[in-house]
């Protein structure tokens, strides 16, 4: 994803840049305006954070899916953006059925746009802690596919858009539309969301932003 550790979401939101860092306090005032905002977009039938506007629904392999949630990653006590999640669903789902939905063999869509630019090690390093802390034991991530995921990894630039697209048994990254590989794997697509649904979330505030609409 990419690093630093904070965040601020479609309603709150903290920590990774790829998935990325952990964000700074925020006041009730500003949760309850951003909180606002975002359901004020809800009535309009779009979602607009930071500038991005994020699509309503995205469709992958003849099928569409739905915008569950959607936040900003916000870094340090300045509560700077580093990008703009959304999440992807055939229906929308919950704070309290997270763990369904990681267990779950349904197609799931998450899309960044990245709101800073990240160096390739930096984003790498993330992904391989962020996979660590929520693929251990049971899950059993295969060391192949992880290293093969690692490998897809790019620099990142601000405005860039990553795609990534989890089918029951592979995950596609995509970045700025074109993909950049495919990477089988039981195991892969309930990890690499774990990032952000899991039981160590880059940003326990964006986890709840993105099971909130």
């Amino acid at each position: 994803l990419h690093s630093a550790r904070g965040s601020r979401a479609v309603g709150a939101g903290r920590r990774l840049v790829a998935p990325y860092p952990p964000a700074g306090r925020r006041t009730v005032q500003v949760k309850a305006l951003v909180c606002s905002v975002f359901l004020a977009a809800l009535v309009a039938g779009a979602v607009t954070m930071a500038g991005v506007q994020l699509p309503d629904d995205w469709t992958v392999d003849g099928q569409r899916l739905v915008l569950n949630g959607a936040g900003t990653r916000e870094h340090g006590p300045l509560g700077i953006d580093l990008y703009a999640a959304a999440l992807y669903l055939p229906a929308r789902e919950r704070e309290g059925r997270a763990g369904l939905l990681l267990g779950g063999p349904g197609l799931r869509v998450v899309h960044l746009h990245l709101l800073r630019n990240a160096d390739r090690d930096t984003s790498v390093l993330s992904w391989e802690v962020c996979l660590a802390e929520n693929c251990a034991g049971q899950c059993a991530l295969p060391a192949v596919a992880r290293q093969r995921f690692l490998a897809l990894i790019p620099e990142t630039r601000r405005g860039d858009t990553q795609t990534l697209i989890l089918r029951p048994g592979s995950v596609q990254f995509n970045r700025n539309g074109k993909p950049l590989g495919t990477v089988n794997g039981a195991a892969l697509g309930s990890a690499v969301l774990a990032c952000w649904l899991g039981k160590a979330p880059v940003d326990a505030d964006l986890k709840k932003d993105l099971l909130r609409r």
